[in-house]
């Protein structure tokens, strides 16, 4: 077989294993038991391996390099002997606790079998509180995020401090499903110790689950299911405001439905919003008390790299509490533990609303500007063809008028502005190329015409925002409250992202509000799971007729809890999570809270603009404001005419005075 006598891996049968603790126990005849013991310990190891360990993938055995009693040894020897004598199956992994002792030796033991995903242990050591110590500091450190199950400590205690320590050692409160096998002192017998664990009053204490004695069965429960009924145990735990998933509020003791962290008036917080239902329902079922702290709306935090954190996630990170929630994310993965998602969250962006464009531009708007220049170009053309042609015409004999390039091009407009053809000529090609342009002018212009009929009833806007490129592209500033809108695409290193981030802004509700009426401005809102709005204070009815609703998320995460690392109550939360979200429950409260606590209208409101809706006038009579481009136009030629004609006055009057002092 393989050892791993400071880290290398060994096969052995787990019931081997606990037939070693039944083989080493009877063989302590010489410490006055009787073979009945020895026949109990048989009894305790055939019970406890088809309950506990065999649904373990591997377990993990820790023992001394030198043991220090004979008891000790006797427990290292007797397990080693039945491991050699076994046959299979699942992987066992042998920790030796060196003598003289290095903590850091032993870390990295504990931190490498944790790492291939073990879950039980069996320690049989004089440095079992260090163990203990030493396997929570591992579990932060440790990539695998699975639990600790099942934990046996052999101990060679006959005064009980070794015993007290371990039950009053805080890493043991994450390691609740644990078992204390030593002597006795009032019986002839071992004694199978726990910590109470549950409820609020000598928590820490332990109780006897049974004893291995003579003429007595040793058939328990040796590893009781502490989480099943907590007992109204206080779990310290942490959340802000932010609808819907939380809403915390201070109100009078006893008026409020979850008590407040460190303090003794009961009550004096009132709870409420999609995971707030969540939570409660999680606490009745494992009758436990919530001690929840409040922070400021919006105040995630943030972890540093010098260590130091603060907001909810730094107390979470610092160990303040058990738990956090409040539309928590996956923002540090390395650092934190997560449970199952619970909910996905989605962002996009409220952006300036399109505009109806201006009068002025009328004129204009029945074609794109593609089609004008287009339209500009085949005038040109047209111009300089009839041009040339004109030119050879008039070279043949009999022609004696004159031609321009300006009067050509008098000419070519005019039959596009519906005016009188040229005169006739008996030039076959003349006659062909006017008809060609009558003709195509036709279509132009009544092609024009039925636009601008269009465009003159039914208002016309200005191109809108709809995708993430073209928020990014028209460099509008954007905010929110937090910075924790921006974790997700902080470090990309794409263009479009980099501009976004560059022009997110954080400033307070009041100034977001001023903001919200501005048409220049923009802002991040949440869809939520099942389709709903979640949106800040500022945004208001009156301002939602100033926005647009791009079509794209920017980014989208998953909510979850996040605990302590080795929070034991894990597995049970992520059984819930996935009961809730089975059920349709969080369908139901999403609906029910956010037409709780968010303005109707404005979700309405909401999902018109996510379906590209805008008020629309429809169809209205024509009123001046409909021709202002054209007069408008008329105004700009009629300016730019009287110009020229004072130019041109001022011209020939300068030109007859130079020929009358050419004259004299």
């Amino acid at each position: 077989m393989d050892i791993l006598a400071g880290g290398v891996i060994v096969n052995i049968s787990i019931i081997s294993l606990f037939n070693q603790i039944g083989g080493f126990i009877g063989k302590l005849n010489q410490f006055s038991l009787s073979k009945q013991i020895f026949y109990n310990a048989i009894s305790f190891s055939t019970y406890a391996v088809p309950q506990y360990f065999l649904e373990l993938s591997s377990i993990a055995i820790v023992v001394d390099e030198k043991p220090s009693s004979l008891l000790l040894r006797e427990y290292s020897d007797e397990l080693e002997i039945f491991f050699k004598s076994a046959e299979s199956f699942p992987p066992v992994l042998w920790i030796s606790v060196e003598n003289p002792f290095e903590e850091e030796r032993l870390e990295e033991k504990i931190l490498s079998v944790s790492e291939l995903g073990c879950q039980g242990f069996i320690v049989a050591s004089t440095r079992v509180v260090e163990f203990i110590e030493l396997k929570y500091q591992v579990t932060e450190k440790a990539v695998q995020r699975q639990r600790d199950k099942y934990f046996i400590f052999l101990l060679d205690d006959q005064d009980g401090l070794i015993t007290e320590e371990i039950l009053h050692n805080d890493a043991i409160k994450i390691f609740p499903s644990h078992l204390i096998v030593r002597r006795s002192k009032e019986i002839d017998g071992f004694e199978l110790i726990t910590q109470k664990f549950v409820s609020n009053h000598d928590n820490e204490e332990g109780i006897i689950l049974g004893y291995l004695q003579e003429n007595k069965s040793a058939i328990v429960d040796f590893f009781p299911d502490k989480l099943k009924n907590m007992q109204g145990k206080d779990i310290p735990s942490a959340t802000l405001t932010y609808p819907p998933y939380m809403i915390i509020d201070n109100v009078p003791p006893g008026q409020g439905n979850v008590d407040e962290f460190e303090t003794n008036e009961l009550k004096t917080l009132y709870m409420d919003g999609t995971e707030a239902i969540m939570m409660f329902e999680f606490s009745r079922l494992r009758n436990f008390t919530m001690k929840m702290k409040r922070f400021e709306h919006d105040c995630w935090g943030e972890l540093y790299e010098n260590g130091s954190s603060d907001g909810l996630l730094g107390s979470i990170y610092q160990k303040e509490v058990d738990f956090a929630v409040g539309c928590l994310s996956m923002w540090y993965y390395h650092e934190m533990e997560y449970s199952f998602t619970i909910a996905q969250s989605s962002v996009r962006f409220l952006v300036p609303g399109a505009q109806i464009l201006p009068p002025s531009l009328t004129p204009t708007l029945p074609f794109s500007w593609k089609v004008w220049i287009a339209i500009f170009l085949t005038v040109i053309l047209d111009v300089v063809i009839y041009y040339f042609i004109e030119k050879k015409v008039l070279k043949t004999p009999g022609h004696t008028a004159r031609t321009t390039f300006g009067l050509v091009a008098l000419r070519i407009s005019s039959i596009y502005l519906q005016q009188a053809t040229p005169e006739t000529s008996r030039w076959s090609s003349v006659r062909l190329l006017l008809a060609t342009f009558i003709l195509s002018s036709l279509v132009v212009v009544n092609s024009y015409s039925g636009g601008l009929a269009s465009v003159l009833t039914v208002p016309k806007y200005e191109d809108s925002i709809d995708t993430n490129q073209q928020f990014a592209d028209s460099d509008v500033k954007w905010g929110a409250p937090s910075d924790a809108w921006i974790y997700q695409i902080v470090g990309a290193e794409e263009p479009m992202y980099k501009t976004i981030v560059k022009n997110f802004e954080i400033k307070s509700y009041d100034e977001f509000q001023k903001l919200s009426f501005s048409r220049t401005y923009g802002f991040a809102i949440e869809r939520l799971n099942y389709g709903e709005y979640a949106f800040g204070s500022y945004i208001t009815e009156p301002s939602m007729s100033y926005f647009d609703m791009t079509k794209e998320d920017i980014y989208f995460l998953w909510t979850c809890l996040i605990p302590v690392p080795g929070w034991p109550l894990m597995d049970y939360f992520n059984k819930h999570v996935q009961e809730v979200l089975q059920h349709g429950l969080w369908d139901y409260w999403e609906r029910r809270i956010t037409e709780k606590y968010f303005n109707v209208k404005v979700q309405l409101g909401m999902h018109q603009l996510s379906a590209g809706y805008r008020d629309n006038p429809g169809i209205t009579s024509l009123k001046v404001d409909h021709i202002s481009g054209p007069l408008f136009l008329l105004a700009v030629g009629l300016a730019l005419a009287t110009i020229v004609f004072f130019c041109e006055l001022a011209w020939h009057s300068l030109k007859k005075h130079q020929s009358m002092a050419e004259l004299n």
